[in-house]
């Protein structure tokens, strides 16, 4: 989860009551994209925040924010308090997010899983095609449209639909697939003509307004 309003460890954990393990994470993206928005002043930093957390050492995460502290130009005041707020904040959600940011492989899950985990980024398939753009959707609309997404994505999307209409999988003609093959053919190059050039005769281009014109056109 990013851990916005509703995506909280309470609302996952009451989603999966009753489950025997639930192991809640904070999604990559988000967290990678809040270093890179408060730590933009030491960008030589951003990585080794982002190790530290790999290793889920909090000693690691101080040094890191103690050395991006230690970079912050004093005799420039609004700069510095700025700079200071910015690490502040940082440190404050990384230590509200500490036990989400552990890495699997330290949960007892598998010494060859790496990474915090994530599931957030596997909803873009989704997001981008019901999202934004002025799309609205009724409720059967979204669900039926997500459906799709979903069956081309885990590739049963054909056998659902021959169980519900056995006629799509009719055999077409050899006429109808050349046909397709046709149309799906890179049509050849044609040359063009181009700009054709243009001009206005008898008139002088330095006595009028036309003779101007006549000078542009002749020079396209």
């Amino acid at each position: 989860s990013d851990g916005g309003s509703g995506y909280e460890f309470s609302q996952f954990n009451e989603i999966v009551t009753g489950c025997l393990c639930h192991e809640h994470v904070r999604d990559a993206y988000h967290v990678n994209q809040k270093i890179k928005q408060r730590l933009n002043f030491v960008p030589e930093l951003q990585a080794e925040l982002k190790k530290a957390i790999r290793h889920h050492d909090w000693s690691e995460i101080e040094l890191v924010l103690t050395t991006a502290e230690s970079t912050i130009l004093i005799d420039e005041e609004e700069v510095e308090t700025h700079q200071k707020e910015q690490i502040r904040l940082l440190k404050g959600y990384l230590n509200r997010n500490w036990d989400y940011l552990m890495p699997l492989y330290k949960r007892g899950l598998g010494e060859n899983l790496r990474g915090i985990g994530t599931c957030e980024s596997n909803h873009r398939p989704y997001s981008y095609r019901v999202k934004g753009h002025g799309k609205y959707w009724s409720k059967d609309g979204v669900r039926n449209v997500v459906y799709v997404i979903e069956g081309l994505k885990n590739e049963t999307l054909e056998h659902a639909i021959l169980e519900e209409m056995p006629e799509y999988n009719k055999q077409q003609s050899v006429q109808y697939k050349e046909a397709l093959k046709a149309a799906h053919k890179q049509v050849a190059h044609q040359s063009h003509e181009g700009v054709r050039h243009g001009s206005i005769f008898h008139i002088s281009s330095s006595s009028s307004s036309i003779g101007r014109l006549n000078k542009v056109l002749s020079t396209v």
